[in-house]
């Protein structure tokens, strides 16, 4: 892009309204193969806005629509889009002066199908990457990490994201339940995980319930569900000082991935793809306090913890977490 003209601001609103405009056509019942075009179409869009960002010399917000980008080229399992968000990366980081990550987003884009038939090279893809900072004893210096989130929503590529509701619970229940029990191994034998055919049922009798489920071809691999709160009668109330004036709230109630699934950005896929489109003001949830780890997944999406909950007898102690819709 060019450095000295600056971005187009009008350009980056039209096509963030173009791939609204595409995502809300989903809504219209549109069949599994539609949906994909128009998740391709809303990627295509976004990566558009992506280097209006880069043109105005907005590289932060650049890396946030870059992002956005790319989970939408995966949920679309497009990879002609997956490499134009890959390529548009490395563009940004040529003109952050950042020639290592630009090599390694450049090495991202070799990796999609449609790029390795035809050996494409990184060089190819952005010459700039000669530059001697991108190099170290005459090979690329491939290792440092790409923007938080990027490489392994890269690794998710692929699989098939399928939404459910409350008229299916019939038909997912079981893939719930054993998806959940692989989770959580036979470690968590107690009393309380018994429980979870119950909150299965629980919480896919209520109103709003929305299931995403993740599959391997046709191998189920996570899932993650919830539903809207009564308005008014939050049950997060109690844990803040002052209740925010857009209140409405979806409760986030289980996230679970198949333990061969992990690290692979499939939490990232379910957790974006659950929240597509809510039309809510704020995401509640509860992560059990001993589970540091899965705690500062959920603060990297824009979780806080407001305070500390054990809502059964015999269940662990949670922490209580909100976020503002949309995630980060």
């Amino acid at each position: 892009m060019d450095r000295s003209r600056g971005g187009h601001e009008g350009l980056e609103r039209a096509a963030l309204s173009g791939a609204e405009e595409a995502l809300a056509k989903q809504n219209l019942g549109a069949t599994q193969r539609i949906r994909q075009r128009l998740f391709s179409v809303a990627a295509d869009y976004t990566t558009t806005a992506a280097w209006s960002a880069i043109d105005a010399r907005q590289m932060d917000r650049a890396s946030h629509l870059l992002g956005r980008a790319l989970y939408l080229a995966g949920l679309a399992k497009d990879p002609v889009a997956e490499m134009r968000v890959w390529n548009s990366y490395a563009m940004l980081a040529h003109h952050r002066d950042e020639f290592t990550e630009a090599v390694d987003a450049g090495y991202a884009a070799q990796g999609t199908s449609i790029a390795r038939p035809h050996e494409i090279s990184p060089r190819r893809l952005l010459p700039g990457l000669d530059h001697p900072c991108a190099r170290h004893h005459g090979r690329p210096r491939v290792g440092r990490p790409l923007p938080h989130g990027m490489e392994s929503l890269v690794t998710a590529v692929g699989l098939d994201i399928r939404h459910f509701g409350t008229e299916d619970l019939t038909e997912i229940r079981r893939t719930i339940i054993d998806l959940h029990a692989a989770a959580t191994g036979p470690d968590r034998d107690d009393d309380f995980k018994k429980k979870f055919p119950w909150f299965v049922d629980h919480w896919g009798g209520k109103e709003g319930y929305v299931c995403v489920i993740a599959y391997d071809d046709e191998t189920p691999v996570g899932f993650a569900y919830g539903a809207p709160l009564d308005e008014g009668r939050e049950w997060w109330r109690e844990y803040v000082r002052e209740v925010p004036e857009k209140h409405r709230t979806f409760a986030f109630s289980e996230l679970a991935v198949h333990p061969s699934k992990r690290k692979q950005g499939v939490s990232d896929m379910l957790t974006r793809a659950l929240f597509e489109n809510r039309p809510e003001d704020l995401a509640v949830l509860l992560v059990d306090v001993t589970h540091p780890r899965v705690q500062s997944l959920y603060e990297r999406w824009g979780f806080k913890k407001v305070g500390e909950r054990r809502p059964f007898p015999d269940s662990p102690v949670y922490a209580v977490m909100l976020a503002e819709l949309p995630l980060r």
